[in-house]
């Protein structure tokens, strides 16, 4: 079992104080190939089915046999109550959920997903399908204050190659962020903000840490344009969690334009 993040220790010699950063252990391959971003009970892994598996794997039906070929690196039990589309189903019992840093990935029969996702701590997704088309995240029909993406606190998640649009408040929504990365996305016609990442004065008290939206390579560049308000919003606490440096990069994206060339402004 390989460790994604190891502890990283931070010497005061003035305080002699020592702290330690969360482990997150590499964890599952959840391979979605259901249309829907339903619980559904069949032999396909929605992208709902997913990413509550990724971020509690206790909060879901047993899964059919089907669904759980769907999913490897996880140690699986019979269930003793079977879903009741099957006559038996199966549970995970290690290797996957909110301990874990888990991949969420596509196979070409998803299309457009309509719904919310709640991304758990350090679970990454992946929109890029083998065809080389992107899923689609579609709000459409949706009142506020739903997001497309909202990512758990301390969460250094990576979110790629999706297509986000037509949420009614943000098409991402994180905070205290800490190492996250965001590539190859397209936010739009979301109306509030297309990423809204900041300060979380709830149980953390922290400031978003060490993010990177876009990179160096052109396969890395985000466009983010026609948001009500801001392509990239980015919050942080004048008075908690001031040092070091938050370390956020901004690189190499489109911002209000959907080409280079196209006005498409945000706000």
């Amino acid at each position: 079992m390989k460790i994604d993040s190891m502890l990283k220790f931070l010497f005061r010699s003035l305080f002699g104080l020592v702290l330690f950063a969360n482990i997150a252990y590499g964890g599952a391959t959840l391979t979605v190939n259901s249309p829907t971003n339903n619980l559904n009970c069949d032999d396909k892994l929605s992208l709902f089915e997913a990413f509550s598996l990724a971020k509690n794997s206790a909060i879901i039906d047993p899964l059919t046999t089907g669904e759980k070929n769907q999913i490897s690196g996880v140690t699986w039990v019979v269930s003793p109550l079977p879903p009741p589309c099957a006559a038996f189903g199966w549970l995970p019992v290690d290797g996957i959920g909110a301990n874990f840093a888990d991949d969420i990935v596509f196979t070409n029969e998803v299309g457009t997903m309509f719904g919310t996702i709640q991304l758990g701590k350090n679970d990454d997704i992946d929109g890029l399908k083998p065809n080389g088309q992107k899923v689609i995240l579609d709000g459409t029909g949706l009142s506020a204050p739903n997001t497309g993406i909202t990512i758990e606190t301390q969460s250094g998640s990576q979110v790629r190659n999706l297509i986000i649009r037509n949420y009614p408040t943000n098409g991402i929504f994180a905070q205290a962020l800490s190492g996250a990365k965001f590539e190859g996305l397209e936010i739009s016609n979301n109306g509030v903000n297309g990423m809204s990442i900041g300060f979380d004065g709830g149980s953390t008290n922290k400031n978003s840490r060490n993010v990177t939206i876009g990179g160096d390579q052109p396969q890395h560049r985000n466009k983010i344009f026609s948001n009500g308000a801001d392509g990239i919003f980015i919050a942080a606490s004048p008075s908690f969690d001031r040092f070091p440096d938050e370390g956020i990069f901004i690189l190499n994206n489109l911002i209000g334009t959907s080409d280079g060339v196209t006005d498409n402004g945000n706000g």
